[in-house]
């Protein structure tokens, strides 16, 4: 296992050297940048539905073709994400010469919500239908695409990356390499300990508010201030995904059920026990102030490459600039230079 931990000061120097693409936008004048860069090349993408591995939902998903590809790259995104905040990730993905493709999962974003009542709550029937909703994606983009002989490589932010594992464990050579941001191994659950958060739960679903949110949960709050975010240290970038969600309020999602809560510490338990058994090539990179997830020790083994971003808060490829073009150099060379 490659460990390197980052300063701020080495990736503010080092990112002047590897950043690998010329229009990447910035935050000093990040809300012109987008509308003149991302939103034409967003409109060019294709915005479709296909089914669910289970058959009881249609699914959003969302493909930007390049037209001299040198591979797709599959966006897995975060709990109560949507691909719409992705844009200014697939503009420099495909900027280099990649396609991109995503989907919302099941239960957020632009897919179907599996309560009635209020959308917001963050809800799951199954955690492992994560993984079946990740092979049926997989299989269709095959369809669409002719089952083209392509190189598939995968990015998966936070939640995405445990129900990546979930994937990889079953099939491991879908994709070439492997890219996961924040992981989800093991959630925050402070100020409990995971037991005893995890015995709470079961008694909330045991007198029947399973699906009613976790303690502490609410409903996006609008008023919520830059200075109390905890997902990045970019104010330009934390705006726009304000701006997003107030323009886009049917995808909102915000706090988890306590089902979602209980699924999830269970399903991570048994991902962190996978995680070592993967064959593919996979580079972790962490956010050394992450406060949504527990940062674990990444396995050793020559298949693994793990990177430590000091500076930054659960969201990498939301980060400021110099941590973040950073993040996105090391996941580029390591696509260009997995065999």
């Amino acid at each position: 296992m490659d460990l390197r931990t980052l300063s701020t000061g080495m990736v503010a120097l080092l990112v002047l050297v590897v950043t690998p693409w010329a229009h990447a936008i910035s935050e000093e004048n990040y809300e012109q940048e987008f509308r003149d860069q991302v939103v034409p090349l967003m409109e060019k993408g294709v915005q479709f539905c296909f089914p669910s591995a289970d058959g009881k939902h249609e699914l959003c998903g969302f493909l930007l073709p390049h037209p001299d590809e040198k591979g797709l790259i599959v966006v897995m995104n975060g709990r109560s994400e949507s691909w719409i905040k992705y844009g200014e990730l697939f503009h420099d993905l495909y900027a280099q010469g990649y396609s991109v493709a995503s989907y919302d999962q099941r239960g957020q974003g632009l897919s179907p919500r599996l309560l009635p009542g209020n959308p917001q709550i963050g809800e799951i029937d199954n955690f492992g239908e994560y993984a079946r909703d990740l092979g049926a994606f997989v299989e269709y983009l095959k369809g669409r695409r002719g089952q083209r002989n392509e190189s598939l490589f995968l990015l998966a932010h936070s939640m995405g990356a445990a129900v990546a594992v979930d994937y990889l464990a079953r099939h491991p050579s879908t994709f070439r390499a492997v890219a996961f941001t924040s992981p989800m191994f093991r959630i925050n659950t402070a100020p409990y300990p995971e037991p005893v958060a995890a015995l709470v739960l079961h008694l909330l679903h045991g007198i029947g508010l399973g699906t009613a949110y976790a303690p502490g949960e609410h409903d996006r709050d609008p008023s919520e201030t830059f200075e109390s975010n905890r997902i990045t240290s970019s104010h330009a970038r934390w705006q726009a995904i304000s701006k997003l969600w107030e323009s886009h309020r049917d995808t909102v999602v915000a706090g988890a059920s306590c089902d979602w809560v209980l699924q999830s510490i269970q399903a991570t338990r048994r991902i962190r026990d996978t995680l070592a058994s993967l064959k593919s090539k996979i580079l972790i990179l962490q956010s050394g102030k992450d406060q949504l997830v527990i940062n674990e020790q990444p396995p050793s083994g020559a298949n693994f490459t793990s990177l430590l971003f000091p500076g930054a808060r659960h969201e990498i490829l939301m980060e400021s600039d110099p941590i973040r073009q950073k993040a996105i150099a090391e996941i580029l060379r390591f696509f260009k230079n997995t065999p």
